[in-house]
């Protein structure tokens, strides 16, 4: 929770101090990034599991960014959804909509902001493409293995 208002008050320009982020030289969403990867399973759902309805919507928001701009580290951020809307289901298919707090996120052409809907809808996309790219170059690699292995053997 502190990386995610970390992450949003340097995007807002709120921060002058030098902050960890900045001494590491990582943007927001690499930050972010980093700051999943250094958790282990366990504490990351423990810690998913301590967050409110807002900053998991928060985060939902920073892991759609996060999606859009680096290839890299898809099935953490998939696993992080996946448990973030599960977690949550019940208030978010419970609450109308516009008694939830909107999403920090636009849609594909930066033009207007998404819906809780539409940023679940989003994610499911942006996850599902990551998702089948790494299982693709897993395929693929391992059918070179094995052509390698073939090889060797003859």
């Amino acid at each position: 929770q502190e990386a995610l208002l970390l992450c949003n008050r340097l995007e807002d320009k709120e921060v002058s101090e030098l902050t960890r982020m900045e001494a590491l030289g990582l943007r927001p969403n690499e930050y972010f990034l980093h700051v999943l990867k250094g958790m282990k399973r366990g504490e990351l759902e423990a810690a998913l599991l301590q967050l409110p309805l807002e900053s998991a919507l928060g985060l939902l928001s920073r892991a759609s960014l996060a999606l859009d701009s680096s290839a890299a580290h898809s099935e953490l951020l998939a696993r992080t959804v996946v448990t973030l809307v599960r977690l949550h289901h019940g208030r978010l298919s419970s609450t109308p909509a516009h008694l939830l707090p909107a999403p920090a996120v636009t849609d594909s052409n930066g033009n207007r902001p998404l819906s809780l809907l539409d940023l679940v809808r989003d994610l499911r996309q942006k996850c599902k493409r990551r998702l089948q790219t790494e299982t693709d170059v897993v395929g693929f690699n391992l059918a070179a293995l094995r052509h390698v292995r073939q090889k060797l053997v003859n």
